[in-house]
């Protein structure tokens, strides 16, 4: 007995769909107010007039899409789950309700145990809490299979963005500018992972759109020069380094809109833990790194084409290095003036 992924995202509740439009909607603005502040980059940029005399400034602005899509992707449709791994996948949906199934039975038992052995209690109970013991060693043994299969793991194994993609259109005029962005958010694989983390859909859902919007700051973000990242070099660089730089950013908004969505943090770290190698990159960066060097590093790897990580280390470094200079200075600069 064998099954496609198709197939069992098709148990994923339909219901899911609307709650991860609707966590879209609430999420995207704050998001991106967060994305902003946090990169310093900005979907518009000024334009100067063609007159080089003139101080009118026009803004371009580049727009990103966002629509939610049933899935999978297209590099994990006909994914087949192979026959001893069919049951547990079929399990692992409902393994937290596995878990609280045998806390509660645990708690009856005891309070069982704890009645009075009178005529009244022997006819209300009629001998069926000897049923306690079977169901939980029932239920036991379903939690058992289900962890048996690293469901997670092996979606991923097809790549990381299996729950949303972020892509782009060239611009006519200039082949190495991006006309528009687009985000697909998946909602069924949404769905089906958070079930298996244990985390609302809500919560999944804002991780995954502000890291694919993270993707999209980082490459067509103007910063305050008017500087983007080209279309080629974003295309070629390192993959820990994209991926890297999207985590980063996931996680410091993740903090900055706690308010509003508390469990994405927890969210994101639980996914985390079912991440490649790549996706951990940005954990070495943070506290080593203020982030206005990690941000001066990204803008400055932006301006030299495609990105090494160790490249941007080394710029990490530097941008330390200078960060802790001019900082001195300027406290040279007030003790001088304070005298």
């Amino acid at each position: 007995m064998s099954m496609l992924l198709e197939d069992l995202l098709k148990k994923v509740p339909p219901e899911t769909e609307d709650r991860v439009a609707r966590a879209k909607e609430r999420y995207n603005q704050p998001v991106r107010d967060a994305l902003r502040h946090e990169t310093g980059l900005r979907l518009n940029r000024p334009v100067r007039d063609q007159d080089p005399g003139s101080v009118l400034d026009k803004s371009e602005n580049r727009s990103v899409k966002i629509s939610i899509e049933s899935g999978p992707p297209d590099k994990l449709r006909g994914k087949v789950i192979h026959d001893d791994d069919v049951i547990a996948a079929l399990l692992i949906p409902v393994r937290n309700d596995l878990s609280q199934l045998m806390d509660s039975l645990q708690r009856v038992a005891e309070i069982i145990d704890s009645l009075p052995r009178t005529p009244q209690v022997t006819a209300l109970i009629k001998g069926r809490h000897e049923n306690i013991p079977p169901v939980t060693a029932l239920a036991d043994d379903l939690l058992k299979r289900a962890i048996t299969f690293k469901m997670i793991e092996w979606i991923l194994e097809g790549g990381e963005d299996v729950l949303g993609v972020y892509t782009f259109s060239e611009s006519k005029d200039d082949p190495e500018g991006c006309k528009e962005g687009y985000i697909k958010l998946y909602w069924a694989m949404i769905g089906l992972i958070s079930r298996n983390l244990g985390v609302s859909v809500d919560d999944l859902t804002a991780v995954v759109l502000t890291h694919e919007l993270a993707h999209a700051y980082t490459h067509i973000g103007s910063d305050i020069d008017g500087e983007r990242w080209r279309n080629s070099a974003f295309a070629k660089t390192e993959t820990s380094l994209i991926e890297g730089l999207a985590q980063y950013y996931t996680q410091a908004v993740c903090r900055r809109i706690a308010n509003s969505a508390p469990g994405s943090f927890t969210a994101y770290e639980e996914l985390l833990k079912h991440q490649s190698e790549e996706y951990h990159a940005h954990e070495a960066w943070i506290g080593a790194f203020t982030p206005e060097e990690v941000r001066l590093a990204l803008i400055e790897t932006r301006r030299g084409g495609p990105g090494k990580m160790l490249e941007f280390n080394m710029m990490l470094k530097d941008a330390s290095a200078r960060l802790s200079t001019k900082i001195s200075k300027d406290a040279r600069s007030f003790e001088s003036h304070a005298k």
